[in-house]
Parts: structure tokens; sequence; C-alpha cells
């Protein structure tokens, strides 16, 4: 779901960044009263743990893949704010570090991914949830599967309106070529089918450890709708299974080079590189042509790009995970000078 650059018309990704900037600004203030010395650890956490859910690509029947999110889990775990401004800083790394998602388009990735997925799993999961010890986790994962699902809608129409909103007099596409009538029936199917049933899962999972281990050390931003049954955990004891369980995770990730490379699958529906595209419609569109070069990431593609295999993913992962910390905690002190308790 990270559309690259040269996928979308000025007259969608300009008005896209203006809504996402307005959409920045009203989280930053929401967030700035919330911020703890105690909580803060939690939101570069849940910034890493959506950088790495991202570089496990998942293969589909189709010979495309996919990956989680982790945007709705961070909503149910520290508020949908918090999750805006997490998941926006993992979206910039991106697009800036590894050239995933385009520069031009992360006003459109922050509304799909950042925005769209977290409210619409936290307002799932505030109406589904209820009394009962099964109801938290069945919530949880009707949630994410929603959230996720509602975000890769928003993406297929935004592709899929590209060929009517900018084409020349001969009618052929300059951005995104494949019209609604592709775009929407291949990202509902892709996520109803498999990537919404992974995010859903991960979500009530990941939600129920929180729910039934994190005690006192878990303070989030938005407490769940479901308080904490642990009994309190020795201090710090809950919070370095969490960095473990991080440093396990970023060490597995290259699972995400080898598993498509082992099934023959290519890259995710909808983000192909110009070269990619000229192999499945005949042409790259002059729009994208232009576009697709804005930017030269430093680590194009995870360090795939120099074909040297699961090694170079899983630096990047590392790398990735301590820029969005590191933006995470200065961020913070910005929000917080001479504050915390």
């Amino acid at each position: 779901m990270h559309i690259p650059d040269g996928y979308l018309s000025p007259l969608a990704y300009l008005p896209l960044w203006g809504a996402s900037a307005g959409i920045w600004a009203v989280a930053l203030r929401k967030l700035r009263g919330s911020l703890t010395n105690r909580n803060v650890p939690y939101i570069a956490m849940a910034a890493a743990f959506c950088f790495l859910v991202q570089m496990f690509n998942v293969p589909v029947p189709g010979g495309a893949t996919g990956h989680a999110l982790g945007a709705g889990l961070a909503a149910l775990l520290l508020g949908p704010w918090a999750a805006v401004v997490t998941v926006s800083i993992v979206l910039l790394i991106q697009a800036v570090m590894f050239g995933d998602g385009g520069i031009t388009a992360l006003g459109a990735n922050v509304i799909g991914m950042a925005v769209i997925a977290p409210f619409v799993t936290f307002w799932v999961f505030k109406a589904l949830n209820g009394p009962g010890p099964r109801r938290p986790f069945i919530a949880a994962f009707a949630a994410g599967y929603l959230g996720i699902t509602a975000s890769a809608m928003y993406t297929a129409v935004l592709l899929g309106i590209q060929p009517l909103i900018a084409h020349p007099a001969d009618g052929a596409p300059l951005y995104a070529p494949y019209p609604l009538a592709i775009a929407v029936p291949v990202m509902a199917v892709e996520h109803l089918l498999f990537f919404s049933i992974i995010e859903g899962m991960m979500t009530a999972l990941v939600y129920k450890y929180f729910l039934l281990h994190g005690g006192a050390e878990f303070s989030p931003i938005s407490p769940p709708s479901t308080p904490s049954t642990a009994s309190p955990s020795h201090p710090g004891r809950f919070k370095k299974r969490l960095w473990w369980g991080l440093a396990l995770l970023a060490l597995l990730t290259p699972i995400g080079v080898y598993l498509p490379e082992l099934t023959g699958s290519g890259g995710a529906w909808g983000e192909w590189a110009p070269e990619a595209l000229r192999d499945l419609i005949g042409y790259v569109p002059r729009g994208m042509d232009k576009l697709a070069a804005l930017w030269s990431a430093p680590v194009a593609d995870y360090g795939q790009a120099e074909g040297v295999g699961g090694a170079a993913y899983a630096l990047s992962a590392l790398l990735g995970v301590v820029a969005v910390m590191a933006v995470v905690y200065a961020l913070a002190r910005g929000l917080r000078p001479g504050r915390g308790h």
C-alpha cells in the first residue's frame, strides 16, 4: 500500500499533502499533553514494531506480495492520535531512507496508513468490545481486519481514479494506469482473503499479550477499553521483554526476502518500478516517468537494489529501527521541553 512517486497526479497528491499536514498539526497538539517519560518508550517501540512488520513480505496467489501494517494495533494500545504520529514517522523514514513509498505520495500514504487504518480500527474496536473474556480479542481481530481493509480500499480508489483525472487528449494514463474496475477488485481480493486476516490475527494476539501481561509497566496514552488483568510486574521486566521481542523480529526480517524468492513472487500490486510496469503494459506513463526518479533513497529497496540478500535486509531493519526511534525521542523532547515525570 506504499504508493510510489509517479503514481499520483498533482491533482491528487498536493491536496493530500495539505490534508495530512493539517492532521499532523492536530495529532501533535493532542499528543503534547499526553507524553510522559513512561510512555515515550512505548511510542518508540510501536514505531519500531510497525516498521519491522512491514518488512515481512507475504506471497499470495497471483504472484504478488503484501505485508501487515501494525497501525491499528498502535491505535488500540496508544490511542488513534498517537498512532497517527507513530505511523507517520515510519512512513517518512521508509520514503526518505529506503525509497519505500514516494515523497510526493507521502501525504496520500499518511492518510491511508496513518489515519484511516488507526481510526477505523479504534472505532470498530470500541463498537464491538464488551464484557467477557473473549470479547476484546474478537473485537481486536475484527478491528484490525477492517482497519487495513479500509486503508487498502482507499488506496485502490486513489490509484483507480488517476486515469480519469490525469490524461492527455489521446486518453493514455499519465500516472497510475489501471482503472477502478481493475484496482478495486484486485486490492479487495488480496486483502479480504489474505492480508486483512493476517493483520487481524496479529492485532488480536499482540493486544491479548499486552492485556494479559502488561501489568503496571504498560502505561498507554489512551487506555484500552478493557483494563489489564495482569498483576503488576517487576519494574522494567515487561519493557525488557518487548525490547528483546523487537530485536528478534529485526533478526527474522530476511524471511521477508527469502519467502517471496522461494515462491517466485514479485512485489506488491501497484508498487511496480517503471521498468516492471513497462513489462506489464508495454509503456511507462509520461507523468510517472518524470516523477519516478524524483528521489534517490540512500538505502534503496532496503539494500536489495544491490542484490546482496538477507544480510542487507536485516541491516536495513536495524538501521530503520534506530532511525524511527531517534525521530520519536527527538519529537518527544521537542514537545515536552524541560518536562517529565
